[in-house]
């Protein structure tokens, strides 16, 4: 029995966090939808990061089970989406094209 109790609290671990998962996510599906009442349909754009960000923790298979305001696929592409534009590197670039000497015309 003594060898089976480090694999048994592991397992109960494992399966703690993967419930807490589930729940942060459902969490931030209900207040997603909380903000939606009196408003037109629809996400916003901090609304669909938030919910990306915690469906991307989860299996696709618990998404299929409890995701309810839009699809398994929709989530994970808007975190592909959220993911592309943190590395797009278009924040760190200056507006405006290289610099160029200047050329001088003696006529």
């Amino acid at each position: 029995m003594n060898a089976l109790k480090p694999l048994l609290i592991s397992l109960a671990g494992w399966l703690n966090r993967n419930q807490q998962l589930v729940l942060e996510y459902l969490q931030e599906e209900v207040k997603a939808r909380k903000e939606q009442l009196g408003k037109k349909p629809g996400s916003t754009d901090d609304q669909r990061r938030r919910l990306a960000a915690k469906a991307q923790k989860l299996w696709r298979d618990r998404l299929r089970r409890f995701a309810s305001i839009v699809s398994p696929k929709t989530l994970m592409e808007w975190h592909r989406r959220l993911i592309a534009r943190k590395y797009d590197g278009r924040s760190h670039l200056s507006p405006g094209g290289p610099n160029t000497p200047q050329v001088t015309s003696d006529s």
